[in-house]
């Protein structure tokens, strides 16, 4: 179980590759539906504005010659010791207050992906935490649209988490904001955490050690965490001999200076922890390391918390070879390819017949909640769902975004975000309406271009496509929100006000997500007259007009 770890300056791609054998293993556990809980430390929570629980002891106004102490205790990983020395040096009232400023606040809001964003999509029913404020849970409730049911360090329902279709977060140190359930200094760890008492086949256990070893068979995948040798590592090692090596655990970890590495590896061998180890000090590589793991395993999550309320699917493509729906798997289900004969649509039918069709199930299936969505149709039928659940609306949207056998679950706010899209303007003809070509690299925006050079309406075209450079892919949900608010945007700054009211023609090329997340700000973009490529016919049709429709 030893594992090396990669050079200072590595790239994520070296990193994966000198971790390869410990990532195999860890995925491994999910193919074999383990599901690790997700266990995350003050790391996590640290691109919120908040400092690791050493930062905070370490900032506490006290004298050099306490300080010392402080470091001694936190070296021996005897952070209640630690804490009740600053609590002693500065005072009850002084170190209850600089506590609550420092914990009871909401925190800043980093932009893009976190170590926590991306560890929340590892999360399938039950994640753990150690840390005092309420960014994970906020956090939680953003990622799933609900709020996780929150248990205390000892609750005695928290014996029925790991099997309840319920999203649970256990606080193992209580929250800043409650005095009764904190675990901070000796005093509280003991009354919490509880002294040896329990006896099983000539063994004692603490509480908490009972808990690991009965409560959790399954595994934890450790986020931000030091995993230095304080009360609750010493509970996994109780833990780990009871599981008699036979439930091994993962933790995402800081790579140790070379000498001390056997010593590590041996450290966390006997508390059944592999790690994943990212060079020293690098700690910017989190989100990308922990993502391309919730890239490759959020699909295999069951989630039976349904966490996005009622979901439903529509489908107006067949994939090549089927004579059915893809799938059915979501109830309520809309089959529309009875309108159309293979891409086209059917002659004796129209696109507003398509989006009566739509408008229809939505009201014969109405949901006030937030909505898990599975869309295999045409673009211009995602466009038109999207207008169905604007920005405005206080319901989200959680959308299945598949890529042949395999798919992804994106939401606006997913933490899977993206480099901005390049904005270009042009004029290809003297008419007086807009065209709006967006293609992420699937067939290349000339075509379209080209296409709209056709229409003798059109004088100017807002061309909106990847970065040099770029592979051209979305990367997720928050990415296509993003994309589209930028071309709202550019709507906006380059079509003037006398024109703004007109048609513009719209060309989306990209996936189903894309075009329902353009589609949920019509209201600001106005009146647009899709198009759908026809692979078989090689050329654009005028599909959905959002008026008519």
């Amino acid at each position: 179980m030893s594992t090396s770890a990669p050079s200072p300056g590595s790239s994520l791609h070296d990193i994966l590759s000198s971790q390869q054998n410990a990532l195999d293993d860890l995925i491994g556990v999910y193919e074999a539906n383990g599901r690790p809980v997700p266990w995350f430390g003050a790391g996590a929570s640290f691109a919120y504005g908040f400092p690791t629980w050493t930062g905070f002891l370490r900032g506490t106004p006290t004298d050099a010659r306490t300080l010392a102490k402080v470091e001694k205790f936190m070296r021996a990983g005897k952070y209640e010791k630690a804490a009740d020395l600053a609590y002693s040096a500065m005072g009850a009232a002084a170190f209850e207050s600089r506590f609550r400023d420092t914990f009871c606040v909401d925190g800043s809001i980093p932009t893009g992906p976190t170590l926590l964003t991306q560890g929340i999509r590892l999360i399938d029913n039950l994640a753990v935490t150690t840390n005092y404020e309420n960014v994970l849970p906020s956090r939680m409730e953003v990622a799933f649209g609900k709020a996780p049911r929150l248990f205390d360090v000892l609750d005695p329902d928290l014996v029925h988490a790991p099997t309840r279709p319920e999203l649970s977060l256990w606080r193992l140190h209580g929250p800043a904001n409650n005095f009764e359930q904190r675990v901070l200094r000796t005093r509280e760890y003991d009354e919490k955490y509880g002294r040896r008492w329990f006896w099983q086949s000539g063994n004692s256990f603490t509480p908490l050690e009972r808990y690991l070893n009965g409560l959790f068979p399954r595994r934890f995948i450790f986020l931000g965490c030091s995993l230095t040798n304080d009360r609750t590592m010493q509970a996994m090692e109780k833990w780990a001999d009871a599981a008699q090596a036979t439930t091994l655990s993962f933790a995402i970890l800081e790579a140790p200076p070379t000498e001390d590495q056997v010593a590590r590896n041996k450290f966390l061998s006997d508390r059944n922890i592999r790690p994943i180890y990212y060079p020293r000090g690098d700690h910017g590589v989190l989100p990308g390391l922990i993502g391309h793991i919730a890239d490759r395993v959020e699909p295999m999550l069951q989630r039976a918390f349904g966490q996005m309320g009622r979901g439903f699917s529509i489908q107006s493509r067949l994939a090549k070879g089927e004579a059915k729906p893809v799938s059915t798997a979501m109830s309520p289900h809309l089959d529309l390819t009875h309108l159309f004969e293979e891409q086209s649509l059917h002659p004796s039918r129209s696109w507003v017949d398509v989006a009566t069709c739509v408008d229809d199930f939505l009201t014969a299936n109405p949901c006030d909640g937030d909505q898990r969505i599975d869309c295999a149709a045409h673009l211009s039928v995602a466009y038109h769902l999207g207008t169905r659940f604007p920005d405005s609306d206080k319901r989200r949207a959680q959308l299945v975004q598949r890529f042949g056998a395999k798919s992804e679950t994106w939401s606006s706010l997913d933490g899977r975000s993206g480099p901005a899209w390049r904005i270009e303007t042009a004029i290809v003809g003297t008419g007086d309406e807009w065209g709006i070509v967006v293609d992420s690299k699937v067939r290349g925006v000339e075509q379209a271009i080209a296409f709209l050079k056709t229409l003798p309406v059109i004088g100017n075209i807002i061309i909106v496509r990847p970065p040099d450079g770029d592979d051209g892919f979305v990367k997720g949900g928050q990415h296509a929100n993003s994309i589209a608010d930028s071309i709202v945007q550019a709507a906006k700054d380059n079509i003037p006000p006398t024109a703004y009211h007109r048609i513009k023609h719209v060309v989306v090329v990209g996936p189903w997500a894309l075009a329902f997340s353009l589609g949920q700000k019509s209201m600001t973009l106005g009146r647009v007259q899709l198009y759908e490529y026809l692979v078989k016919d090689g050329q654009y049709v005028a599909s959905l007009d959002s008026v008519r429709s």
